[in-house]
């Protein structure tokens, strides 16, 4: 009986073994597939598996293809609450699983910066999974990080560039990968006390100090925290409202990354057909100026190049249905479907700003509100689409 038990163990233990050999003989290629198929954070956890898992899912040719598989792939979402309470952590919302998840803060890499408190930066804006990252009230210092990842680069600081002792008023930076190049930059914008000139810097990641920009067109731009839209190989502004009652028919400001030059982009010369109280928004890879109030949303489309020209045409125009009263504002965040919106809506109840997340419909005229547990009061919406770019991978394209 004894003898038995044995023999039917070591069957066991070989059955196993051979298993095992036969798991660790599945091509690697193929391992690559099924990995690649995975959340970026699932990826993350499988690169602790073994060492030659985590050699793979940390090289680069590994890493573009699931950043490939991404662009494919419903646009997910990062809120930073604007309430100190959540002020330590992200939440990675995926509205079409109704899925909210928490990214926390506290892991990320900051060797260098021990004492460093992301909690006192706000998210910028997002290209490739990586996030740029900056202070509320100040200039420097810049980062950027993966929150999946946790690794987090910083930039060097803009006071490098001579002439930068004086006080700020207010600034704007954007951050995306320059296709000309193949380097990820970030622009800055800003002003001096005192003077409503705007200044511009640029730097690519991985480069030890900011140029300094000359040549932009004597305009002022939009002041707080509104993010340069990314289109057509520029960044662009939105033009202050001020502009255009002096005469100045320009409506957005452009910086063409491949030749470092500035352009402007104007307005019908019909001045009743030009957007009032608009935001610049990019929907689908495409340029917009969204005009809004509590009434209507009007979307106009901003096409042409700076060699054929550009035009500006109304594409939409929706009457909305929201209570007049209830409503603080709304800003179009982005496009769901081919004929629905997301809408992020602020309102005052018993004197404090609240918002939520709807999704709007124009085809049946409503609001859907997007009822997920979990969501804060008040919270800042950027788009998102998790990946493995390391920022300190990205800032190898310049050696």
């Amino acid at each position: 009986m004894m003898r038995s038990n044995q023999r039917s163990a070591r069957k066991r233990n070989n059955g196993g073994e051979r298993n095992s050999k036969q798991g660790a003989a599945l091509p690697l290629d193929i391992i690559q597939q099924i990995l690649c198929r995975l959340p970026a954070e699932s990826i993350i956890s499988c690169s602790c598996v073994c060492k030659s898992w985590y050699a793979l899912i940390h090289e680069r040719p590994f890493i573009q293809q699931q950043l490939e598989r991404t662009k494919n792939e419903p646009c997910q979402y990062l809120l930073q609450s604007r309430t100190g309470a959540f002020f330590q952590s992200l939440l990675l919302l995926d509205i079409h699983k109704e899925r909210l998840a928490e990214i926390s803060f506290k892991k990320m890499k900051l060797p260098t910066y021990p004492k460093l408190k992301l909690l006192a930066f706000y998210i910028v804006c997002s290209c490739n999974g990586l996030l740029c990252l900056a202070p509320k009230e100040k200039m420097d210092p810049v980062l950027i990080c993966n929150p999946i990842t946790k690794d987090c680069l910083i930039l060097p600081s803009a006071k490098t560039v001579t002439g930068f002792e004086r006080p700020c008023k207010s600034y704007h930076l954007g951050f995306h990968l320059d296709s000309s190049s193949g380097n990820y930059k970030v622009v800055r914008e800003y002003t001096f006390t005192n003077n409503a000139a705007s200044n511009f810097q640029l730097i690519s990641v991985g480069e030890s100090s900011w140029k300094v920009l000359s040549g932009a067109p004597d305009v002022v731009l939009e002041q707080g925290y509104e993010t340069p839209i990314f289109w057509n190989g520029a960044f662009h502004w939105k033009i202050s409202e001020v502009d255009h009652r002096n005469g100045n028919n320009s409506c957005i400001l452009a910086l063409d990354l491949s030749d470092e030059k500035f352009h402007t982009i104007s307005f019908p010369e019909d001045e009743r057909n030009c957007p009032r109280n608009y935001r610049l928004v990019d929907l689908g890879g495409a340029l917009n100026i969204v005009e809004h109030n509590a009434r209507f949303l009007k979307i106009w489309t901003v096409s042409g190049n700076k060699v054929g020209g550009f035009s500006i045409r109304l594409e939409h125009m929706y009457i909305l249905c929201v209570p007049p009263r209830s409503l603080l504002q709304h800003d179009l965040i982005c496009q769901l479907e081919e004929k629905s919106y997301l809408m992020q809506v602020f309102r005052w109840e018993n004197g404090i700003q609240k918002c939520r997340l709807v999704k709007f419909c124009p085809a049946i005229a409503r609001h859907l509100d997007l009822s997920i547990p979990g969501l804060p009061s008040l919270y800042r919406v950027v788009c998102f689409k998790p990946s493995l770019v390391s920022p300190f991978v990205a800032s190898l394209a310049l050696s």
